[in-house]
């Protein structure tokens, strides 16, 4: 006796006249058109996660290597004398943060992104407001806020492409009409 098996995702198909498979839900049954409407679907769907994951692989280089290094280059201007110890536990909090961010992101991209995202837009905000008396629109204030601009729109696509994914899984998974 021959073992059903799903067509998609290679499966055993323990109810022989099953309409869908079990796993990932492949109409076994289903005419030509909806197996391959089900196909582009999933195309589609991994097209997006891979963009995701790309961008979340971005995402976690800025959460990580810009703010580490902004604290050993600031432990210098902070441990100098007069010692600016809360300036230093300040700065070695934020980076605190941004590390645990890292390794967080993994498990749980969305909560972690919007956090991060957070915190960075508020540290922009501080830095922008500790620095208005030196800030005039000229070309150096423009060239120190390319960077910390770059990072905002890499951390925010990559919770946008995340959310994307969610969307796309929650449609999947409950059909088209959800709220």
């Amino acid at each position: 006796m021959a073992i059903a098996q799903c067509e998609f995702c290679k499966s055993e198909l323990k109810d022989v006249p099953a309409h869908e498979c079990e796993v990932c839900g492949f109409p076994v049954k289903g005419t030509e058109q909806e197996q391959q409407d089900f196909m582009m679907v999933n195309a589609e769907l991994k097209s997006l996660i891979d963009e995701s994951e790309t961008a979340l692989s971005w995402a976690r280089f800025v959460m990580l290597w810009p703010w580490v290094g902004a604290f050993i280059m600031g432990s210098f201007y902070f441990l100098r004398p007069p010692i600016q110890w809360i300036a230093f536990f300040a700065s070695l909090t934020i980076c605190t943060v941004f590390i645990a961010a890292f390794f967080a992101v993994k498990k749980k991209p969305v909560e972690v992104l919007t956090s991060v995202f957070t915190v960075y837009v508020m540290t922009l905000i501080i830095g922008l407001f500790e620095a208005r008396d030196l800030i005039s629109f000229n070309t150096k204030f423009l060239s120190t806020m390319i960077i910390p601009v770059i990072m905002f729109i890499m951390l925010g696509n990559a919770l946008y492409l995340e959310r994307k994914v969610q969307k796309a899984f929650r449609e999947r998974k409950y059909g088209k009409h959800e709220s």
